[in-house]
């Protein structure tokens, strides 16, 4: 089976568009952050499912990844459609919240703490 056209791509590719692309174009620089941040959320979901089994943690990665896939689509079509949608953002901002606002008072805890135990840097 054959995988190659002998033309050479000169620097070009293909959107799902079917229209040409320099590859260091900003569209192709974005679809590759997109691809890449799914990559590393399916690497958090592998960790998750050997090491820690948290159920709650692993639905929250996998609807980050099904949106990344999604988003992905988008610019691949140059956000001309939109396979993102308002509710899945909302769904996907929920628990992201959650853990942030968890995180933010671990963080102003410590601050403080710290702040208490230094004097003040004059």
């Amino acid at each position: 089976m054959k995988i190659y056209t002998k033309a050479g791509d000169k620097g070009y590719t293909s959107n799902v568009k079917g229209e040409k692309l320099w590859k260091g174009s900003l569209w192709i620089e974005l679809q590759g952050h997109v691809d890449e941040l799914n990559a590393h959320i399916g690497h958090l979901r592998s960790l998750n499912q050997r090491v820690t089994k948290q159920k709650d943690i692993d639905d929250i990665l996998e609807w980050i990844q099904y949106c990344l896939f999604r988003i992905g689509s988008d610019v691949s079509l140059q956000f001309q459609a939109s396979y993102i949608t308002d509710t899945m953002i909302e769904r996907l901002e929920k628990p992201l919240i959650h853990i942030l606002k968890k995180q933010v008072s671990y963080i102003v805890l410590f601050i403080l703490v710290v702040m208490r135990r230094q004097p003040m840097l004059k």
